[in-house]
C-alpha cells in the first residue's frame, strides 16, 4: 500500500482560469537555444483573453540541452520552475521514476527553501545540489 502525503503552502484562493497546453521549442543552433512555448485553449468567461501561442519565462528555463527537453516530465519541471517564480507551484509526474527524474533536476537548479529539509532523515542525499 502506498503512504499518505501531506502538502502544506499558503493559503490559495481560486480565480479565474486559463487552461493550455505547453511545449518546449527550439530557436536557435546552440544546445540551451529553446524557449517553453503555451496555447489557450479555454478560458473562463471572466478570465483574461489570451489567445495564441506565448514563450513563457526566459530562455532554457532548465540548465538543459534542447535534446533532452523531449520528455513530458522535464518540460513540466521547466514550466513549474517559471511559475514557482510568482508562489507555489506543484508540478505533477505521471508515473514515480518520472517524479524522482524531476526532483532530481529540480534540486540541482532550484534553491532550497527550508534549511530543515536539509537535516530531515527522509531528504535522499543524492538529491542535494553539489
Amino acid at each position: 500500500m502506498g503512504k499518505t502525503i501531506s502538502l502544506g503552502t499558503s493559503v490559495w484562493q481560486p480565480n479565474e482560469r486559463i487552461v493550455g497546453i505547453f511545449h518546449s521549442e527550439k530557436h536557435g543552433a546552440g544546445p540551451r537555444d529553446w524557449s517553453l512555448k503555451y496555447e489557450t485553449l479555454t478560458t473562463t468567461p471572466k478570465a483574461l483573453p489570451l489567445h495564441g501561442v506565448h514563450t513563457v519565462g526566459r530562455p532554457a528555463a532548465l540548465d538543459l540541452p534542447f535534446n533532452k527537453m523531449k520528455s513530458l516530465s522535464l518540460n513540466t519541471l521547466a514550466m513549474s520552475k517559471v511559475f514557482s517564480a510568482r508562489g507555489t507551484s506543484i508540478a505533477i509526474a505521471r508515473i514515480i521514476p518520472d517524479a524522482w527524474r524531476m526532483a532530481r533536476q529540480a534540486a540541482a537548479e532550484l534553491d532550497v527553501l527550508d534549511p530543515f529539509l536539509l537535516r530531515s532523515p527522509w531528504f535522499n542525499v543524492s538529491c542535494k545540489r553539489k
